[in-house]
């Protein structure tokens, strides 16, 4: 009789993200993949960020990496919402050589150094405004952290996409 072969555990999901260069200590939690009719694809509910009354929450995008994994963590904040700053309104301020730490539910820290702060255009969400995205969207290795919010306005729609990338600190 065959062995089974034994379902790999998970790792440990990303629990709680602090940068303090913009004085942020936020609990992070999973933002599964739904189907958008309005778009015709699959996406995340970043809605599911915000608590009433409250502030709001950073949202790990899943199908991304767990902390320690090889490939992109994502995780997502909004910037503005209920009619008050995001988590993330500030991510923009970041600078290459700020760290960014994420604790995982086995209470782990994962330290990360800001690489680069991009903003990408989603004025008219074109194929080729797309195409930018997607660089920083990608799951694939090696093991890195993006942070990502909208941007370019204090109210919807927002014309741009901002991009922080960090690469883990040993």
């Amino acid at each position: 009789t065959p062995t089974p072969t034994p379902t790999p555990t998970p790792p440990p999901a990303p629990v709680q993200v602090r940068i303090p260069a913009l004085g942020v200590s936020r609990s992070i939690i999973s933002l599964p993949r739904t189907y958008d009719r309005r778009l015709g694809g699959m996406t995340w509910n970043t809605n599911l960020l915000f608590r009433s009354g409250r502030s709001d929450l950073v949202g790990h995008l899943q199908g991304s990496a767990y902390p320690g994994q090889d490939g992109n963590m994502l995780l997502a904040g909004h910037n503005y919402g209920y009619g008050d700053n995001g988590v993330f309104v500030r991510l923009g301020r970041l600078r290459p050589g700020h760290q960014v730490y994420v604790v995982n539910q086995a209470g782990q820290t994962f330290t990360y150094q800001v690489r680069s702060v991009n903003r990408v255009g989603w004025r008219f969400k074109s194929f080729g405004e797309l195409t930018q995205h997607m660089t920083f969207l990608s799951t694939g290795p090696p093991e890195r952290l993006t942070l990502m919010s909208c941007a370019g306005a204090d109210m919807e729609p927002f014309p741009e996409r901002i991009y922080v990338v960090a690469d883990p600190v040993r």
